[in-house]
């Protein structure tokens, strides 16, 4: 049973609550427990942006470690983590890593995730190259509406 849901996940709580959330979420075993745990830490007030990354890297190192495959909405939120707390670099690294070539797929946002960091790190021609995988994975698939 996943105990965390949108709520949790979508608006900023002190790190307190969501650490006190912690241990019931990873006694669920469900990756979008894990996910919504994980976003929590994202939004969590309280912490400084190194804390905030070492807590969204801890969550996803312990998924792993449970055997739990983190998500294309997983990914998308460490990656936003790392925008959120300057390192647009480790942004793409992390897509570069986790995700390319992957058998996860990436989605809207991860596009725009990536175009962001790649605009924030002065490569516009990153950006096109980013427009244009986005632009055939759109008609190969036909999941997303121009």
């Amino acid at each position: 049973m996943c105990v965390l849901n949108a709520a949790h996940r979508s608006r900023s709580q002190p790190v307190e609550a969501v650490e006190a959330l912690g241990e019931d979420a990873r006694a669920t075993g469900c990756v979008k427990t894990m996910t919504a745990l994980l976003n929590g830490y994202r939004s969590a007030t309280g912490l400084s942006d190194s804390e905030r990354l070492d807590r969204v890297l801890e969550v996803l190192d312990y998924m792993k470690s449970e055997g739990l495959k983190p998500t294309m909405t997983t990914h998308n939120s460490v990656m936003l983590t790392y925008l959120e707390c300057a390192a647009p670099r480790q942004a793409v690294e992390y897509y570069k890593n986790h995700v390319e070539g992957s058998a996860t797929r990436p989605d809207e946002i991860t596009f725009k995730i990536l175009v962001q960091a790649y605009e924030l790190l002065g490569l516009p021609h990153k950006v096109a190259e980013v427009q244009e995988l986005e632009d055939s994975m759109r008609i190969i698939s036909g999941r997303y509406v121009p």
